[in-house]
């Protein structure tokens, strides 16, 4: 791993204790910064680690900014967890099956060291839409959760017609934003201002 300085700026390498067999998601694995520690989901490439459906077992890794904590903390069993973010000062992961009605799974970390996970959430996308069933090519994907709030957004929908959707876990109402158009899902990224105070500048 390649840390930058922006007090020195130097770059410093340093070698995981992770392990090589733990695999970070090549396809663009969700990594953020929560409690000045990155975060990222990943995989255990061990045959011994599989369970018993020849399944790898998920994990989320992390590494505080000092380079000196690196932690592996499983995912909830039999959880398929595909979204990460923090929210309120906390790790959630969560996912959308839709396979089983399209139904939304919230899940909180307790506690990194027993890498305790809570249930937080259950809701089906279906039933909040008021369809009976899902159509052929109907499926939905998480955007983003709110930092601050149990607010999180998705988008999905009949393909090609895609909504972008608001849900709020604790009044369980879903809110239409906008219809995407041509907009890809993949395209979304969340913004979330910096008000940082930087020292004055010294240049004329």
């Amino acid at each position: 791993m390649e840390v930058y300085s922006s007090d020195t700026g130097e770059w410093t390498s340093m070698s995981s204790p992770w392990g090589h067999k733990i695999v970070l998601y090549s396809l663009e694995p969700e990594c953020f910064f929560l409690n000045s520690t990155l975060h990222s989901s990943a995989y255990d490439s061990r045959v011994e680690t599989f369970d018993s459906e020849g399944n790898s077992i998920n994990m989320v890794v992390t590494v505080d900014t000092s380079g000196d904590t690196w932690r592996t903390t499983r995912q909830p069993t039999k959880a398929k967890l595909n979204f990460f973010g923090h929210s309120q000062g906390r790790l959630h992961g969560m996912d959308i099956d839709n396979r089983n009605g399209c139904r939304i799974s919230v899940w909180v970390l307790e506690d990194y060291a027993s890498g305790q996970w809570t249930l937080k959430h259950t809701a089906s996308v279906l039933e909040l839409v008021g369809k009976p069933c899902r159509e052929c090519d109907e499926y939905y994907t998480l955007v983003a959760i709110h930092p601050e709030r149990n607010l999180i957004f998705l988008n999905g929908g009949v393909e090609p017609e895609q909504t972008l959707m608001s849900y709020d876990l604790d009044t369980q109402k879903l809110h239409v934003i906008c219809t995407l158009e041509d907009y890809q899902r993949k395209n979304f990224r969340p913004y979330i201002p910096c008000f940082v105070e930087w020292p004055p500048s010294d240049a004329h």
